[in-house]
């Protein structure tokens, strides 16, 4: 009957949409910074030279992608200054907040 070849369309539109919101939000946590395609990336001297940024404990430069998907969009290197930031507690410190960075992003595309 008419109604319930109605009812199944429908049923056939909320299926559809609910994969299409599941394959919006993979798309969405894909593009964070740990999957961003780019596989290699170029510095001049300059910019290596003289930092445009920096932190408590590293410098900061920009630079561009060369290669993957990325190939000419901005990038940055981050390095440790010298002295005391050698130590490994600081290096481990730095993975966690990178940690703590990449959850939050996961959880804003979600």
């Amino acid at each position: 009957d008419f109604l319930g070849q109605f009812q199944q369309i429908l049923e056939q539109q909320q299926q559809s949409r609910q994969l299409l919101e599941q394959q919006q939000q993979s798309n969405r946590a894909a593009q964070t910074a740990r999957r961003n395609n780019a596989t290699g990336a170029s510095f001049t001297r300059a910019a290596l030279s003289h930092p445009f940024a920096e932190g408590g404990f590293r410098w900061v430069a920009k630079g561009e992608y060369t290669a993957g998907q990325r190939t000419g969009q901005a990038c940055v290197c981050k390095w440790f200054k010298t002295g005391h930031v050698d130590e490994a507690s600081f290096f481990d410190l730095d993975i966690k907040a990178m940690d703590k960075a990449h959850d939050i992003v996961k959880e804003w595309n979600s």
